[in-house]
This record gives C-alpha cells, sequence and structure tokens, in this order.
C-alpha cells in the first residue's frame, strides 16, 4: 500500500513537470510566433518606406528609359553636328557676302560715276559681322547639344553615373543659354515695337 501510494505520489511529480515543460514550450513557441510575426511587420514596413523612398527621391533608369535616352542622344549629336555646319557656312557666306558687296559697289563707281557713299562702304563690312555674330551665338548651343550626346552615349554604354550628371548637366545649360537668348530677343522686339509705336505717334 505504501509502495502504490509513493508510485502515484511519483508519477503526479513527473506529470507536474512535463505539464509545465509543456507549458514553457508552448509559451517559447508562441512568444518566438509573435517575435517573428513582428520582426516581419517591421521589415516589410522598412521595405515599404525603403521601396517609397526610392520611388520618390531615387529615381532610375529602366530599359524603357535606356532606350529613349539612347535615342535621344544619337538624334542631340545629329542635330549638334549639322548645326555646327551650318555655323561654319553661315561665316563663309559672310564673307563671301561681304565680297561681293564691296565688288558690286566698286563697279557702280566704275562704271556709272557712282560716288562711293560711306554707308554703302560700310554694308559689306556690316553683313560679314552680322553673319558671324549668329553663326557664333547658334555655335554655343550646338556644342552643349553634342556633349550631352556625348556623355550620355557614354554613361548609358558604361553605367557611369559622372557621364549622366555631366550629360544632363550639358542639357540643362543648352535649355538656359537658349531662355536667355529668348528674353533677349524679346526685350528687344518689345523696345523697337515700342520706339516705332512712339516714333509714328511723334510724325502724325
Amino acid at each position: 500500500m505504501y509502495t502504490n501510494r509513493q508510485a502515484v505520489y511519483t508519477e503526479g511529480i513527473v506529470c507536474k513537470s512535463i505539464l509545465k515543460a509543456h507549458e514553457n514550450y508552448l509559451s517559447t513557441f508562441h512568444f518566438r510566433e509573435i517575435k517573428s510575426i513582428t520582426f516581419i511587420k517591421i521589415k516589410s514596413n522598412n521595405n515599404m518606406e525603403q521601396n517609397q523612398d526610392t520611388s520618390l527621391f531615387g529615381l532610375g533608369i529602366d530599359p524603357t528609359s535606356k532606350t529613349h535616352l539612347s535615342e535621344a542622344a544619337r538624334w542631340a549629336k545629329f542635330l549638334a553636328i549639322v548645326g555646327m555646319a551650318m555655323c561654319v557656312i553661315m561665316v563663309i557666306f559672310g564673307i563671301i557676302a561681304s565680297t561681293v558687296v564691296s565688288n558690286a559697289t566698286k563697279e557702280m563707281e566704275s562704271s556709272f560715276g557712282y560716288q562711293r557713299s560711306m554707308d554703302t562702304g560700310v554694308l559689306g563690312m556690316t553683313m560679314m559681322v552680322t553673319y558671324i555674330l549668329i553663326a557664333i551665338l547658334y555655335f554655343f548651343p550646338c556644342l552643349f547639344t553634342l556633349r550631352f550626346a556625348n556623355h550620355m552615349q557614354n554613361a548609358l554604354n558604361a553605367n557611369d553615373q559622372d557621364s549622366l550628371n555631366e550629360s544632363f548637366k550639358n542639357l540643362k545649360v543648352t535649355f538656359r543659354y537658349m531662355g536667355i537668348l529668348t528674353i533677349i530677343f524679346l526685350a528687344l522686339f518689345l523696345l523697337a515695337f515700342l520706339v516705332g509705336g512712339f516714333g509714328a505717334m511723334i510724325g502724325s
């Protein structure tokens, strides 16, 4: 009888130990599961914030953008080279026009006894200077456009971030240069319009 009681007592202690160990295991597993879920949520939120920051401030170049930029660079190089060639032709044309005007005035003077005046003599030089000035003004945007195209092609071929930045810098300079020229020409046009209108009012 005493042996049975001791066995029952021992069995009870063993069962309690097993139950307690099982409860500890379940609580530990539950804690690990909650911790894992919390870590997954925090990591997911961090990834969402990182993706949002990347989409807003870290713009990348995907294959579609790369294709568009590559084609834009090719057309930009073509336009820049043609523009530079036109600048050279414009300078040559200005020199030829100045020479032709000077020779024409000399022939008129020798054939018809035409007295060469100061205005007629300066006309050829004025034409040459005008063409050369226009060629110089048009040359710089062509130069910046060519630099944009070269740096863009280098950036896309070599995945060079510095070349990409330099390319967009030259594109910015091109638009800024053209914008300043546009403002100057609009101001001169407005000034000429006001002066012409004021002169017409005085004449009438």
